[in-house]
């Protein structure tokens, strides 16, 4: 008989996603709200509740930001700082036309 000895931390990666929310305040909603991670668009933030969100592993080393656009030549970026793999952060902002303003996330 063969058993099988787990050691922590050697049993598998466990995955810590990032969540990423905007608030958008505005008489309009965005055409598209995008996230960006180390220079490279990533994915959509889909619109649920009254904002979007997206719960997504970072899969490198760097800046980011979420990019709220209202028409084709209006935009604002919402930076996210330094982002690290299975840091499981939460970056929650509240934009609008002019500005984007981090949320401070209480524990």
């Amino acid at each position: 008989m063969i058993a099988l000895l787990l050691v922590p931390g050697l049993a598998g990666c466990a995955v810590n996603p990032d969540r990423f929310e905007v608030t958008v305040v505005d008489q309009k909603r965005p055409e598209r709200v995008q996230l960006f991670l180390c220079d490279q668009y990533r994915a959509d933030l889909p619109f649920n509740s009254g904002r979007y969100m997206l719960i997504r592993d970072v899969d490198c080393e760097g800046s980011g930001k979420v990019r709220v656009t209202f028409t084709r030549n209006t935009f604002i970026d919402c930076p996210l700082g330094y982002v690290t793999p299975n840091a499981g952060q939460i970056w929650r902002f509240k934009a609008t036309r002019v500005r984007c303003d981090s949320l401070k996330v209480s524990s």
